[in-house]
């Protein structure tokens, strides 16, 4: 059994309780806590029970699967006891081990969760009218493919992968000494951009409200450096003026509103609102800190949490539109299904042509300067994109 481990006493905590096995936990050198569980009664009569990968910094490791072990081992004796064969205990032991290995898992806020167990309610926390998700496991995922978003306007080039974790993500990719979306000394630009209206299934021509939630994967050790930035929703007048609000262009007629990592992975949302309308300047003051700055975007509740590295946080936004000549428009956050900024009173449009356009998929380190850059070759990795239209217009 490997017990996949975030910090150095996991292997002790596991210890305690884990008297069952033939040998105690060890740590190898990726940082796994690595343990035998075979129990010494019938040590040569079973064989290693499954692979769990438990995230540390949890109070308990999952004791569903060692009871489940435990009572396997009592129901394994018992077969010993009636003198079954050596050969079908075997083959028992076997299958419930394929069973239990079979399960895929990944680790959502400081519990384990398999990707089957990311919840509807946290994928979707107002309830849809319209709605789409590459979340294994919910009913009715569609594939996480070019089929399902539909990118345009593509930058820098992105790819499916695998995630540290096993599930299947966008993988962005940031060479050493890359920042922004310009190249590095090698010639290499880091990260990725690209729009996308989503499944084609749902329309946002009609959309008042939207929520769009997705994981990140930051491998363990991440180096933060000072920050970048990732995707969320944007909207504007027209699709043309739409895409512009970001990188230093603000307008009245278009909006974005994203996430940002800074340093020691610290989070906060991202956002680039009319700067004509006083209403917006709300989002100067939301604790723990945040910033408006003149040119670039806002920085909105940054430390409100932390990306972890290692494992995956589950983000989720809500926008929705202002009424025309009104200060009504909601911005709202959640992380692993809690929310933690809900703002009203914003404009996000002072046109009836302003509208929600889609997703803004980019992510890159930066900033605007090399003090941003990533002092080494590193990559991310998104999952579970689920976009809901909550209310229309």
């Amino acid at each position: 059994m490997f017990l996949e481990s975030q910090t150095p006493s996991a292997c002790s905590v596991l210890s305690s309780q884990t008297s069952f096995c033939a040998q105690r936990p060890s740590e190898d050198k990726k940082g796994r806590c690595m343990l035998l569980c075979s129990p010494p009664l019938v040590h040569s009569r079973l064989v290693p029970f499954s692979f769990l990968f438990y995230r540390s910094g949890t109070s308990n490791p999952p004791h569903f699967f060692f009871h489940f072990y435990l009572a396997f081992f009592h129901f394994n004796l018992s077969f010993t006891m009636f003198s079954f064969s050596h050969s079908l205990i075997s083959l028992v032991t076997l299958l419930l081990s394929f069973f239990a290995t079979s399960v895929s898992s990944l680790p959502i806020g400081n519990r384990l969760v398999r990707a089957s167990e990311v919840s509807s309610s946290e994928l979707f926390p107002v309830k849809p009218l319209q709605s789409w998700t590459t979340s294994p496991g919910q009913d009715g995922a569609l594939p996480l493919s070019d089929s399902t978003l539909n990118p345009f306007k593509s930058d820098n080039l992105s790819k499916y992968a695998k995630a540290p974790d096993g599930q299947l993500s966008l993988e962005a990719v940031y060479p050493k000494g890359t920042f922004r979306l310009v190249k590095n000394s090698a010639g290499k630009v880091g990260g990725f951009s690209f729009y996308s209206h989503g499944a084609s299934s749902v329309d946002l021509s009609d959309a008042k409200e939207v929520t769009f939630s997705y994981t990140t994967y930051f491998p363990k050790g991440f180096s933060w450096a000072k920050g970048g930035k990732l995707p969320g929703l944007y909207g504007g007048d027209d699709e043309d003026v739409a895409i512009s609000c970001s990188g230093g262009r603000r307008d009245d007629a278009c909006w974005s509103v994203r996430y940002m990592w800074r340093a020691n992975g610290a989070g906060e949302v991202y956002s680039y609102l009319p700067p004509d309308e006083k209403a917006n300047q709300k989002v100067c003051n939301v604790p723990p800190f945040s910033e408006c700055n003149p040119t670039y975007g806002a920085s909105i509740g940054r430390g409100s949490f932390d990306f972890k590295d290692g494992g995956r946080t589950l983000i989720t936004q809500r926008v929705k539109l202002n009424d025309i000549g009104k200060e009504n428009g909601e911005l709202e956050m959640w992380v692993d299904g809690k929310s933690l900024i809900n703002l009203d009173g914003l404009v996000y449009r002072t046109s009836s042509e302003g509208r929600v356009r889609g997703i803004q998929f980019q992510t890159f380190f930066g900033g605007h300067d090399s003090s941003f850059a990533t002092p080494e070759d590193q990559e991310v990795f998104f999952s579970d994109f689920s976009l809901a239209v909550t209310e229309k217009l």
